[in-house]
């Protein structure tokens, strides 16, 4: 597995995030849910994609959650929801932030191309990147773009503003879990 760190530690991407065997068992089992209309992202924007909930008994919940358990920053907090998204080819989405304390996706599609789209695009308005981006006049909005490789994970602080693309020319699968701080800590 390969870790990324991205944004001075606001994202991380974890390549070959499972084995070949539970990632083709991943592709089997998402095309057995039921989905329904997707949500808003935020007050002003209309549902985009559609939704799944993910069964807790699932293979694809176990596979992941069980790795999960093991990151140091989940350690504080507990699972607020795990949720499938399905986006159809070209849908517009929206920027919106999660409200979570950590954020975890994973890119279960079998193939991706640079000019496929599909990325999560992260927006930021002021510049968390001084070893990366220097300057001297007044700060300016970056955004960063994480590619949908396939068996990629990203964990990021759902506060950071975000946004889903669809692919060009097909579905865009996106498994999602929210991670929330214990009250306790």
């Amino acid at each position: 597995m390969t870790v990324t760190d991205y944004a001075n530690g606001f994202i991380q991407t974890y390549d070959q995030f499972l084995s070949v065997s539970e990632f083709h068992q991943i592709e089997k089992e998402l095309s057995s849910l039921q989905f329904l209309l997707g949500e808003t992202d935020e007050s002003n924007t209309p549902p985009s994609g559609l939704v799944s909930e993910l069964p807790i008994d699932s293979v694809t919940f176990k596979s992941l959650y069980s790795k999960l358990q093991h990151f140091d920053n989940l350690k504080d907090c507990y699972l607020d929801r795990s949720y499938v998204n399905l986006y159809a080819p070209n849908e517009r989405t929206y920027f919106h932030h999660d409200f979570t304390t950590y954020t975890v996706l994973y890119y279960p599609n079998q193939n991706w191309g640079l000019n496929d789209g599909g990325e999560t695009k992260f927006f930021f308005t002021e510049n968390k990147f001084d070893s990366i981006i220097k300057t001297q006049g007044e700060d300016m909005p970056i955004m960063i773009s994480i590619a949908p490789i396939p068996n990629r994970l990203v964990i990021f602080n759902g506060d950071v503003l975000h946004s889903a693309t669809s692919f060009y020319d097909k579905h865009r699968h996106t498994i999602a879990f929210k991670f929330l701080r214990n009250e306790d800590d």
